[in-house]
């Protein structure tokens, strides 16, 4: 009897164990991930059209974006949570028979597009064998998205990079470039300015957007050439100060010849390229006009320097030929970004402007808005357009030696395209494991904000060349220890800058040792390590001359 209710006893603990096991489970199972980015095979049902599978925002059938297409998907579902705007990207191999206006038009009302968002959609079609792009828009974006802009984002947006099969970049320009009139338009109040149509009714629009409106106040500017009498009330000026003072009466009176002198050869390029926006015209002047400036001159270069640096100003930079001075519109254009808060930040040190800026904010990271949008693009150097369909044939033959592979990842990294430069790098490296090489993968990181990964290819770099004892591994002592500061590795980090400092006092190497002064006096405000804080910037300002501020410490070390 007592063996019967052991045995009782012992089934009884036993269902208790494993109901309790299976309550576990439940309790922490993990979420369902969600599905990647639907490609291949596409599933055309009997209409000839794609099915809607999955909840994504990328729907890349023809494998056109490979590793992009996550990302994208996740800046598209951002968009969406952000402002209540569908977008969605369809790639596919061909639309025959159907043209890619009729095949985007059917496809937009099949998956009705925007219904969820009170019928606020954009449908974005790209056709491979085609070449050729196409644009869809709800009626109630038409006030965002008018003909007018549409035509600028297909033919000029998108179209140059299909032409040197680069598609994944002309989607990630496309996204962020939509995204940032989304996002103005609903800090004007203008979303909702459209017919806000209802969920119930029809939603679909021509395609491009038929109603010619302003977009949010801020239409494109349409190009007006002036007779070469009216071009020469605005000259190259004899000094970056009269130059400045004809951009801004362009400003002013709203002129729009971009082939006027005050313009460099490349900014002339960029303008007769991109329209500005009328907004922009406004902001810019308002700027302008209510801001001093110092001067900085080196050679043939000048930066026009904002005395006090508030909120939308900006330096302006200048080169000198033999018309005069030029504004180098393209060159700001590519070394600064907009933050979140609307500020001017320095995203690239780029030379030869770099002599004037060294004090302007550096670019933090979390803090970007939108990614510069007018920015190179293969239309403005078709030769330089040409180069790169070369080497992407060659790349993709699998015939490209290392040198080939840097000079594209070079020309990507010039456009911005930071992520393809770094894919490019490695290859190189990999194939030719130099210290050139290398030293290019630690800098695309550092642009990329991977500090990790950077400092790992700067210690190759730097062990490739005899280790940082070395007279020119000791170069890379500010960039590693740089890395670790950016990491809050502060200990780490001191190691590096103590020494740079103490080489730069053997070598009288006043620039590293000032610099590395600067960067300790950083750590130990950080670190709250007053006295040594203290000590390190009355050694900085016996060389420098210069006062510094706590607040300009902790900028550099936490968030340069």
């Amino acid at each position: 009897m007592g063996i019967l209710n052991i045995k009782k006893l012992t089934l009884l603990i036993c269902i208790v164990l494993a109901i309790c096991a299976v309550l576990f489970i439940a309790r922490h199972k993990k979420p369902i991930i969600a599905q990647p980015v639907i490609t291949r095979p596409v599933p055309y049902e009997s209409d000839g059209l794609p099915a809607r599978v999955g909840n994504n925002f990328i729907f890349d059938y023809a494998s056109l974006m490979e590793d992009d297409a996550n990302s994208l998907d996740t800046a598209l579902r951002k968009i969406t949570a952000d402002h209540k705007v569908e977008m969605i990207v369809v790639t596919v191999d061909q639309t025959a028979p159907l043209s890619v206006k009729e095949f985007s038009s059917q496809l937009f009302e099949k998956w009705q597009i925007g219904s969820r968002f009170n019928g606020r959609g954009l449908l974005f079609v790209i056709a491979k064998q085609e070449n050729i792009s196409r644009i869809h828009v709800s009626y109630d974006l038409e006030w965002i998205f008018t003909d007018l802009i549409c035509t600028i984002i297909q033919d000029r947006q998108m179209q140059p990079w299909l032409d040197i099969h680069a598609p994944e970049i002309a989607i990630s320009d496309t996204i962020l470039f939509a995204g940032k009139l989304i996002s103005e338009a609903e800090d004007n109040g203008q979303l909702n300015a459209g017919n806000s149509a209802s969920a119930t009714e029809s939603y679909h629009s021509g395609g491009a957007g038929s109603q010619q409106k302003e977009i949010f106040s801020g239409i494109l500017s349409e190009k007006q050439y002036l007779s070469d009498e009216q071009r020469l009330l605005f000259p190259a000026g004899q000094s970056p100060e009269e130059t400045l003072a004809h951009f801004i009466t362009v400003l002013g009176t709203g002129v729009t010849d971009p082939t006027l002198d005050i313009y460099t050869d490349a900014s002339k390029i960029l303008f007769q390229q991109e329209a500005m926006l009328t907004y922009e015209y406004k902001e810019y002047l308002q700027t302008l006009t209510s801001s001093s400036f110092s001067k900085h001159v080196q050679g043939d270069h000048a930066v026009l320097l904002p005395i006090q640096q508030q909120k939308k100003s900006f330096p302006l930079l200048f080169t000198r030929n033999t018309q005069g001075w030029q504004l180098d519109w393209a060159a700001f254009l590519r070394c600064f970004r907009v933050t979140t808060d609307g500020q001017w930040v320095l995203a690239v040190g780029l030379q030869p402007y770099y002599f004037g800026l060294q004090q302007w904010p550096l670019i933090a990271e979390d803090s970007i808005l939108w990614a510069e949008t007018w920015r190179w693009k293969p239309a403005e150097d078709l030769n330089l357009g040409k180069e790169i369909t070369r080497l992407n044939l060659r790349i993709e033959n699998g015939q490209a030696t290392a040198a080939e592979l840097t000079e594209l990842a070079e020309i990507l990294l010039y456009c911005w395209h930071w992520k393809k430069a770094l894919s490019l790098f490695k290859a190189a490296a990999e194939k030719n494991p130099t210290l050139d090489n290398w030293y290019k993968v630690g800098m695309t990181n550092i642009s990329m904000h991977r500090y990790a990964t950077a400092f790992k290819a700067y210690k190759i770099a730097a062990d490739k060349v005899g280790g940082l004892t070395s007279p020119r591994g000791q170069g890379y002592l500010q960039t590693l220890g740089y890395c670790k500061m950016r990491l809050r590795y502060y200990e780490e980090a001191l190691v590096f800058f103590d020494a740079l400092y103490k080489l730069s006092r053997d070598n009288d190497n006043i620039k590293d040792e000032s610099w590395a002064l600067f960067a300790r006096a950083a750590i130990y405000k950080v670190t709250n390590q007053e006295r040594r804080k203290r000590k390190a910037l009355a050694a900085y300002h016996k060389i420098t001359n210069e006062n510094v501020s706590d607040a300009r410490l902790l900028t550099f070390a936490k968030s340069n």
